[in-house]
């Protein structure tokens, strides 16, 4: 049902649940959509794009956890960068990343 606002929907969700203090795993099956709901969120959202860079969006690009994380050498700092974002973003094959099982999130999908 395309143009019914699930993507506009989902977007303030996740706004409204990061402005409230939690922390928010965004998973679908697909790259392509994750990365559709990205471009929707704001782009000073703290968020991290987890996934292989040939299958992410251009504008995206930015976001993922290389281009976030190609100066961070040691793992103490590494694990911090990824404990500390507001919204992780994967697909659902990539979403039992060991990163992600060290605090609770609310899994918008």
């Amino acid at each position: 049902m395309p143009g019914t606002g699930k993507t506009t929907t989902i977007s303030s969700l996740i706004q409204l649940l990061v402005g409230l203090g939690y922390k928010v795993l965004l998973t679908a099956y697909t790259h392509s959509a994750v990365d559709n709901m990205i471009l929707k969120l704001p782009s000073d959202l703290d968020l991290v794009r987890l996934g292989a860079p040939g299958r992410v969006h251009p504008s995206v690009q930015s976001r993922t956890s290389q281009a976030l994380t190609s100066k961070l050498t040691d793992p103490v700092t590494l694990r911090k960068f990824y404990e500390d974002k507001a919204v992780v973003a994967t697909t659902c094959l990539a979403s039992d990343i060991v990163c992600l099982n060290t605090k609770p999130l609310i899994s918008v999908l």
